[in-house]
């Protein structure tokens, strides 16, 4: 009998120091050029390997999914409850990283449906994710898994004395 093989699986706490990986690795390929480069490192060293532990460890929303391809973990997926108040969306999206030199061949898609499928099973309907504006490609990915843009609003991210103001777009799925 064959075994069915899913390449996205639950993250595990013995998975942190890849988890820190992906992150590190996709924030500095993603941000550069549009974040200071300070505050990009003070993001990776905050999301590190003990940071991961922790909140794996504390399992207060469902963990991260990996996936991963040739026995190597190359993207995650957290998400968890909506915390866009009474928006009438009770999932959310809260971060995708997928290495980038796997990216655009399909692992984060799969990753999104995955999570979208656990949210519903969950009783978590509808969805939402964000988007920094200046994030083409997240938008594009969302706008090509069907996310409708539904509001919009300013963020402000910064430190060491630099702050700048970024435009996110709010997509939204409704439940199946």
């Amino acid at each position: 009998m064959a075994r069915d093989i899913s390449p996205v699986r639950p993250a595990r706490v013995q998975d942190s120091d890849v988890l820190a990986l992906i992150y590190a690795t996709t924030w500095r390929a993603t941000w550069q050029g549009i974040f200071p480069h300070t505050y990009i490192e003070s993001m990776v060293s905050r999301r590190n390997a003990l940071w991961w532990a922790k909140n794996l460890k504390r399992a207060t929303t469902p963990p991260p999914l990996l996936f991963v391809h040739e026995d190597k973990a190359v993207g995650y997926i957290n998400f968890g409850n909506s915390r866009y108040g009474d928006s009438g969306f009770e999932g959310e999206i809260y971060e995708l990283n997928i290495l980038p030199d796997y990216q655009g061949v399909g692992f984060g898609g799969q990753l999104f449906d995955a999570a979208r499928k656990q949210l519903e099973r969950s009783g978590r309907l509808g969805l939402i994710a964000w988007s920094l504006q200046v994030n083409e490609r997240c938008c594009l990915f969302y706008q090509a898994k069907g996310g409708t843009a539904f509001t919009n609003s300013v963020v402000r991210f910064g430190n060491m004395g630099i702050l700048k103001e970024y435009d996110r777009i709010g997509y939204s799925w409704p439940a199946y």
